[in-house]
């Protein structure tokens, strides 16, 4: 009788004690004790955190550490695009003014684009200064059919009998008149379509790189840093600086997604062309880590724990806010309307332009 006392002492005391770690549980999270499912919000949460990686991001699980280098040597500056968890860079030669034109690694066709019509200087240090620009450019005709083309194939193309993305560049076809064409469009992989940086008057001048996120992620790191090896190593290439100052002035880099669409542009060329060296490893894998760190942030502190997306822009604008404009806009069949994103009360918000 005594043993059996002494259990439903202990029995008694491990019970209060769950109670008073369900109700700290509770003032904690949120949770609602008088529903049914009172702990769905904290299963979820779990869920989002453990998978925010490539899962959410763009196509894949991230690995909390020791992510593999990419097969092969990096052969900087031609441009890849590894949004979340690059397969690797292509292979080819490297841009210059006798580079020849490169084929890149996808096989998908899509219409070779061109024309008269012209593009306009992007970059500026005011993101509002730069939405008209960002609205016109993206409202091209040729260059909005195309963007939603690499989508369409995307849902409707796969590859290997997998969801991949597709990708263009946009290149000027002279420097002086700043008329421009699309090459035509290619086929990547889950989380990696290969985007050519090329500069000569053969191949035309690339400034513009569009890809479409099978998983509907926001812009990763890399996609805001396509061709800053380039620039970066723009001397060691004997072109004019004044061709520097153009290529900073008319990047692009856009991200199509079923519900929305991202541009990038320069804000400050120092910083951007700094910013995340694509070629190292190390680099690459730190600035993984610390976007998914910062995004689980964003959704612990605002306990929106499904609101992954906006989670990813925070993370992009503590670290690179500083380096380039992001803009949004809504993938409708109207005219898109970009605006500026800025952080704003622990959170992302539109700048009022």
């Amino acid at each position: 009788m005594r043993e059996l006392n002494l259990l439903i002492e202990v029995i008694q005391a491990f019970e209060n004690k769950a109670n008073e770690m369900i109700k700290i549980l509770a003032h904690e999270f949120n949770l609602d004790l008088k529903s049914d499912q009172s702990f769905q919000k904290l299963i979820n949460r779990d869920k989002n955190l453990v998978l925010m990686g490539t899962e959410t991001i763009n196509g894949g699980t991230l690995p909390t550490a020791n992510v593999p280098p990419p097969p092969g040597n990096y052969n900087p500056p031609v441009i890849w695009i590894p949004p979340t968890n690059p397969s690797g860079p292509p292979s080819g030669p490297p841009p210059g003014p006798t580079s020849p034109p490169s084929s890149g690694t996808g096989g998908g066709g899509g219409t070779n684009t061109s024309g008269s019509q012209k593009l306009t200087k992007v970059g500026d240090p005011d993101p509002c200064k730069g939405k008209t620009a960002v609205d016109k450019r993206l409202n091209n005709e040729k260059i909005l059919a195309q963007a939603k083309e690499a989508l369409s194939k995307t849902r409707k193309t796969p590859v290997g009998g997998k969801t991949v993305e597709y990708g263009f560049e946009t290149v000027l076809t002279n420097l002086t008149t700043f008329d421009f064409k699309n090459n035509a469009t290619k086929n990547g992989s889950e989380s990696n379509v290969n985007l050519n940086t090329r500069w000569n008057a053969t191949d035309g001048y690339t400034v513009g790189y569009t890809h479409s996120h099978p998983k509907n992620g926001a812009p990763s790191p890399s996609d805001l840093f396509i061709g800053a090896d380039t620039y970066r190593d723009w001397a060691s290439y004997n072109l004019p600086t004044a061709q520097k100052n153009i290529y900073a002035d008319y990047y692009t880099s856009t991200i199509v997604t079923d519900n929305q669409i991202y541009v990038v542009t320069i804000k400050d060329p120092v910083k951007w062309g700094n910013g995340l060296d694509l070629s190292n490893q190390q680099a690459r894998d730190d600035a993984k880590i610390k976007y998914r760190d910062l995004a689980n942030e964003y959704m612990r502190n605002t306990q929106l724990y499904d609101d992954t997306v906006n989670g990813q822009l925070y993370a992009l604008l503590n670290m690179y806010g500083d380096a380039v404009n992001i803009y949004r806009a809504p993938n409708s069949s109207g005219p898109l309307n970009f605006v500026p994103l800025q952080l704003a009360l622990g959170g992302v918000v539109t700048k009022r332009c």
